[in-house]
C-alpha cells in the first residue's frame, strides 16, 4: 500500500504543524514517537522537517518491517512491538506520540491504547478511520441527536457533518477517559473519572488514496490522576483484552 499521495502529505504538515506548537522542545531536540510503514516515509519526512534521527522512535510490530525500516534509514532503530508496550519501558520518554493507527472509533483496543498514550507523552496525535462505528463505544447517533441544526467546523474552519464533530468528541474522550471492560467478551464502558485535562487541541479531516475519510486529533494534556492509580486500573484493562484476543 502507498502512503505518499497528496492529501497525506498535507496531512503530515499539519499534524506536526499542531505538534510544533504544542511541544516544549524544539524539533531538535525533540524525542517523537510514532507508527512506522516499510517505506519510512513519516521518518523521512520528520528528518527532512529538521529532527535529529538519533531522537525518532519509530514503532512496527514486524521484525521484518522493522529491519527494513532500519536499512532504508541506517541512522534510526526501529523498534518492533505493540506502541503501548514498547512505550511503557521505553526511556528517555517522547516529547510527543503520533498514533497513526488507522483504526476506528468503536475498536475496543482504542480504548485501551490511546489513553495509554497520554501516560509517555505529553502531547498525543491520533488518527481514525470515520464510518465504521457500531456504538460499542459512544454511539455516534446518540451523541450528534442534540446537535442537528448547529454548524461544526474543523480547526482550520472547514465545515463538517454532525457525526464527524462527534467523531472528534470520541477521539477527546479516548484521550481524557479510562474505557473499563465489563466482561470477557471485551464490552466496554466509559469510567466517569477523567485522567486528563485538554489543555489545546486541534483536529481535521483528509481523504485517503482510497477515498477513507480520515479523522485526526492532535492534544496537548494534563494529567489530573496519579500514574501509579492509571497504571493499577489499565493493568486490569489490558489484562481482559487480553485474554479476549483483543490486544
Amino acid at each position: 500500500m502507498q502512503y505518499d499521495f497528496e492529501t497525506k502529505q498535507q496531512y503530515r504538515i499539519k499534524v506536526h504543524n499542531a505538534i510544533d506548537q504544542y511541544c516544549t522542545a524544539t524539533r531538535w531536540i525533540r524525542r517523537i514517537a510514532y507508527l512506522e510503514s516499510g517505506q519510512a516515509l513519516e521518518t523521512k519526512f520528520l528528518i527532512a522537517r529538521g529532527h535529529r534521527p538519533e531522537n525518532l522512535i519509530p514503532i512496527n510490530r514486524s521484525p521484518q518491517i522493522a529491519a527494513w525500516i532500519n536499512r532504508r534509514v541506517p541512522d534510526v532503530t526501529c523498534l518492533v512491538g505493540e506502541i503501548h508496550r514498547v512505550l511503557r519501558t521505553h526511556q528517555p520518554r517522547p516529547h510527543a506520540i503520533n498514533f497513526d493507527g488507522t483504526g476506528w472509533l468503536n475498536k475496543r483496543t482504542m480504548c485501551v491504547i490511546v489513553p495509554m498514550l497520554t501516560l509517555y507523552a505529553p502531547v498525543v496525535a491520533v488518527t481514525i478511520l470515520a464510518g465504521r462505528e457500531k456504538g460499542q463505544i459512544n454511539d455516534i447517533r446518540n451523541k450528534t441527536a442534540s446537535m442537528v441544526g448547529d454548524c461544526y467546523r474543523t480547526s482550520d474552519g472547514v465545515e463538517v457533518s454532525n457525526e464527524d464533530y462527534a467523531r472528534m468528541l470520541g477521539v477527546r474522550e479516548c484521550l481524557t477517559h479510562i474505557y473499563c471492560p465489563t466482561s470477557h467478551d471485551g464490552t466496554v464502558t466509559l469510567d466517569p473519572r477523567s485522567i486528563n485535562d485538554i489543555d489545546k487541541l486541534k483536529w481535521g479531516i483528509y481523504i485517503s488514496e482510497s477515498h477513507q475519510k480520515m479523522i485526526w486529533v492532535v492534544a496537548r494534556v494534563n494529567r489530573v490522576v496519579p500514574i501509579e492509580v492509571i497504571h493499577q486500573q489499565f493493568q486490569i484493562d489490558a489484562d481482559v483484552l487480553r485474554e479476549t484476543g483483543r490486544i
